[in-house]
């Protein structure tokens, strides 16, 4: 049964919270679940009415319409926009108060620009550092990730976001980035199991554009389905234990800094 923690916990504790967690979230969170993969079908749905699965030697000339990139720019956002509404939810859930899907809207509406423009930066410096030297994207990838829940569940703008992020993470940063990857690794075993189920009804669509479509987009919505709840909760228990453990060093500074002045 999942319970609210109290106090900072060991890896295996916040894993165990997110397990936990992910269980009542799931039923919730199919909504956003079911939304958040329709707006991802967006840029196979234009690549099927610009003829790319068709003829794949048009994907290179596909990369560089102006069409196509509009596409993305819409996507993102929305994406970004359902998932924080997912994640006020998950907050919900967690601490045993009622919500409804019209409600976690609504909570998340006056984050918008805030999560856009956050989303927009956390692209940008990730991007940044992966071109200098990989070594820097990775860290701003990790240091940085916490941008989300800063904004909708901490009230932070885009920028102030960004940076509470890195305050959060940085001095926990190989802890952090340790939770993520075991995170991601048993999604990727969940997803890789999904994908295999899908790639036998995939072997039976032949060469029909539409099946091949009906077929993705089921794989999308059924991988989202697990997804969704799982890095919702994995997002807020990583970011609420983070706070716990600031809070702590903060409050150590402040015990160790009133002694030195008596």
């Amino acid at each position: 049964m999942y319970q609210h923690a109290t106090s900072p916990r060991s890896i295996g504790q916040v894993l165990d919270s997110v397990f936990k967690l992910m269980k009542p979230a799931f039923v919730p969170l199919i909504g956003y679940a079911i939304i958040g993969a329709v707006i991802s079908l967006a840029p196979w749905i234009y690549m099927y009415q610009q003829g790319v699965l068709e003829n794949p030697l048009l994907m290179i000339e596909m990369f560089s319409a102006s069409g196509f990139w509009v596409v993305i720019l819409v996507m993102m956002p929305l994406n970004a926009i359902v998932g924080g509404a997912a994640l006020l939810r998950t907050q919900s859930i967690a601490r045993g108060e009622a919500s409804s899907f019209g409600e976690s809207l609504k909570g998340v509406g006056g984050h918008v620009v805030a999560l856009i423009l956050g989303m927009l930066g956390y692209l940008v410096a990730v991007m940044i550092g992966t071109v200098l030297l990989i070594v820097p994207g990775i860290i701003l990838m990790i240091s940085l990730a916490m941008f989300l829940p800063a904004i909708v569940l901490g009230g932070k703008g885009a920028i102030d976001g960004l940076k509470y992020s890195h305050k959060l993470v940085w001095g926990n940063w190989w802890r952090t980035a340790t939770v993520y990857t075991i995170g991601f690794i048993i999604m990727y075993v969940l997803m890789l199991v999904i994908g295999v189920v899908l790639g036998l009804a995939f072997a039976f669509t032949g060469t029909d554009l539409v099946a091949t479509m009906l077929v993705d987009a089921a794989s999308s919505i059924i991988s989202g389905l697990v997804a969704m709840p799982f890095f919702c909760a994995l997002l807020y228990e990583i970011y609420t234990d983070l706070r716990m453990r600031k809070s702590g060093d903060d409050l150590g500074a402040r015990i160790e800094a009133t002694s030195a002045v008596r």
